[in-house]
C-alpha cells in the first residue's frame, strides 16, 4: 500500500505476469523481470540471490490491501501481559524494542526464558514479558491482517466493472525514478541507519544484504514511526 499524498512517480508499464507465480495483492512491492517463452514477464522478488533483475514496484488502482503495518508503544503492566492494538499479526513481522533500556527484544513463541525475550501471541495480539520488565516502555512494529469489514471500511470495494490486473494476467509496475512511501517492507528491520536497500521474498524491501539483490538507486528518505507506518524511499530504476 502507498501513501499517495507523498508518493511521486512518472512512468509505469504493464507486462504479462509470470504464470503460476504468487499473486500480487499489494501495491509498492518489489518486482523482478523473468523471461517466459522469450518475452519479459514480471513477478514478486524472491530474495534468493544477488542477481534478480529488479524492474520496479507494483501499482494497481483497484487493489484492496489485505494487511497494514502498525507501530505502537506499551508500558509493561505489573501482570507482565500487554494487549496490542491489533490481533491477527503476521508471522515473522514483529519487531520489539525495549525503549527504557535501549535494547532489542527477541520475539519467541513460548514462555520468555530471560528479560531479553518477549512472547507474542499472533492470534490474539498479546505480549508476555519476563519478570522484571514491569513499568518498562517497549515499542512494537508488526504487520496484521485486515478482516473483510476492516477492508470495506478503510478502502471500500473495487469497482465491479473494472477488471483487475490479475483477471487479465498482467502486472503494472512503477519504473524510472521518484519517491515511494510504502508499507511493503520487512517490519523487523531498523531503517534509521540503512544506506542501501535490498529485495526480499514476497517483494518486501529489506536492509539485509546477504544473498539479496540491491535495489538500484534506492535510499531511505523517511523511516517508519508510530505516527507514520510508511517507509519512504527515493529510487532510480533507469
Amino acid at each position: 500500500m502507498f501513501d499517495l499524498s507523498r508518493t511521486k512517480y512518472f512512468f509505469t508499464k504493464e507486462v504479462p505476469a509470470v504464470p503460476g507465480a504468487t499473486t500480487i495483492s499489494n501495491e509498492g512491492a518489489v518486482l523482478k523481470a523473468t523471461r517466459v517463452d522469450g518475452k519479459e514477464c514480471a513477478q514478486l522478488t524472491e530474495g534468493t540471490g544477488t542477481t534478480e533483475a529488479i524492474i520496479g514496484f507494483s501499482v494497481n488502482n483497484n487493489l484492496v490491501p489485505g494487511q497494514e503495518v502498525v507501530t505502537e508503544t506499551v508500558e509493561v503492566p505489573a501482570g507482565l501481559v500487554a494487549s496490542l492494538k491489533q490481533a491477527s499479526l503476521v508471522s515473522g513481522s514483529v519487531l520489539a524494542y525495549n525503549v527504557t533500556d535501549s535494547s532489542a527484544l527477541t520475539v519467541v513463541a513460548g514462555t520468555p526464558a530471560n528479560i531479553n525475550q518477549v512472547k507474542v501471541d499472533l492470534v490474539h495480539g498479546t505480549a508476555t514479558f519476563y519478570a522484571g520488565m514491569d513499568e518498562k516502555v517497549v515499542q512494537f512494529r508488526y504487520r496484521y491482517s485486515l478482516n473483510n469489514l476492516e477492508q470495506e471500511m478503510k478502502f471500500g470495494g473495487r469497482p465491479v466493472n473494472m477488471k483487475s490486473n490479475s483477471a487479465r494476467d498482467t502486472i503494472t509496475y512503477i519504473r524510472g525514478f521518484g519517491e515511494l512511501y510504502t508499507d511493503q517492507y520487512d517490519t523487523t528491520k531498523d531503517y534509521s541507519t540503512a544506506t542501501k536497500l535490498y529485495a526480499d521474498a514476497n517483494g518486501l524491501i529489506t536492509t539485509t544484504d546477504s544473498g539479496k539483490t540491491e535495489i538500484p538507486g534506492a535510499r531511505v528518505v523517511s523511516v517508519p514511526t508510530a505516527a507514520d507506518p510508511f517507509l519512504g524511499i527515493a529510487f532510480n530504476l533507469a
